[in-house]
C-alpha cells in the first residue's frame, strides 16, 4: 500500500463546520493526503458525509467519549504519512497547505516541523483582519523569520508553532500518544514533544490556515481543569527541554499556575 504524503488528522464531535474542514483537507494542490476522521460516539452524521467514496478518508470510530487528548493519540498511531497534520472540525485549510509545508520539509529535511500564520474568521467563514493581525503578532510570528530556526524548543513553549492552525511534522519524529491529562492542551504537548529532538523548525510566512471563533469553540470555555493543562505542558517542558526553552518554560509556569489559582477564587 502506497504511504501518503501527509495525514491529515480530524477529529470531530459537531456537524456545523465538518464538512467544510473535511473538502479543505481533500481539495489540496497536493492532494497526497490520507484523511483520519476521529469520531466520537456522537457523530452519526458522518454516516451521510459527502465525502465518504473518496479513498483518502479512513473513518476511526470511537465507542465512548474519549475527549481531544485521546482521540488525537488514536490519530497519532493510526497515522501512516510521512508527514502528519491537524485540522480542527471548525477550521479550514487553504488550498496549497501541503504544498506550501511540505515543500519547506522537503527543502529541509533536518527540520522536524514546518508552520505558517493563520487567519481568523468568524463563524460565517469572514475574516476578522484585526483579530489575525493581533494573533500572529501576540504568538511571536509577526516579526519572525521565515526559514530555520534552530531554537524549536523556545517557540513550542511559547505556542509560536501552531500545532492544529496551519503546521505539518515528520511522524516518525512526533509522540505515539499524548497524556489524557493535557487535554485540549494536547497540540502544546505534541509541539513539546518535537522540541525534544533537538531539530530545527521551518517557518513560511504564508497564511495557511484559517482558526474559526464561535461561541462553542474549544478555547473560548476555560475550566478550571481546562487550566491545569498549560502548567502540566510547561513543567514537561522545563524537565525535557534544554537552555533557553527550559528558561522560558521555567518562566511560564508562574504564570500558567497564577491562572488556575484566579480560575479557582472566581468558582
Amino acid at each position: 500500500m502506497k504511504i501518503p504524503l501527509v495525514s491529515v488528522l480530524i477529529a470531530t464531535h459537531r456537524e456545523r463546520y465538518f464538512e467544510e474542514a473535511v473538502a479543505s483537507a481533500l481539495t489540496q494542490t497536493w492532494g497526497d493526503v490520507e484523511v483520519l476522521i476521529l469520531a466520537e460516539p456522537s457523530t452519526a452524521f458522518i454516516g451521510v458525509s459527502t465525502h465518504l467514496a473518496d479513498r483518502r478518508v479512513r473513518i476511526i470510530q470511537a465507542t465512548k467519549q474519549r475527549g481531544p487528548a485521546r482521540n488525537h493519540s488514536v490519530g497519532l498511531r493510526e497515522a501512516r504519512g510521512r508527514y502528519v497534520g491537524v485540522l480542527n472540525d471548525d477550521d479550514v485549510w487553504e488550498p496549497n497547505l501541503v504544498e506550501i509545508l511540505a515543500s519547506a520539509l522537503e527543502a529541509n529535511p533536518e527540520a522536524v516541523v514546518a508552520f505558517g500564520n493563520h487567519h481568523i474568521i468568524h463563524e460565517n467563514g469572514g475574516r476578522d483582519e484585526a483579530a489575525t493581525l493581533a494573533t500572529t503578532a501576540r504568538w511571536g510570528r509577526e516579526a519572525l523569520a521565515a526559514g530555520l530556526h534552530p531554537d524549536i524548543g523556545s517557540l513550542a513553549v511559547a505556542g509560536t508553532i501552531p500545532i492544529a492552525s496551519g503546521a505539518i511534522f515528520d511522524r516518525s519524529a512526533g509522540p505515539r500518544s499524548v497524556p489524557r491529562i493535557v487535554g485540549g492542551s494536547w497540540d502544546r504537548y505534541v509541539a513539546g514533544r518535537l522540541a525534544v529532538t533537538r531539530r530545527p523548525a521551518v517557518f513560511v510566512p504564508e497564511y495557511v490556515a484559517s482558526w474559526r471563533q464561535h461561541e462553542n469553540n474549544l478555547t473560548v470555555h476555560r475550566s478550571v481543569a481546562r487550566s491545569l493543562e498549560a502548567p502540566f505542558c510547561h513543567a514537561v517542558a522545563a524537565a525535557t527541554l534544554p537552555g533557553a526553552a527550559r528558561r522560558t518554560a521555567l518562566r511560564a509556569l508562574p504564570r500558567s499556575l497564577a491562572v488556575v489559582g484566579s480560575r479557582i477564587l472566581r468558582g
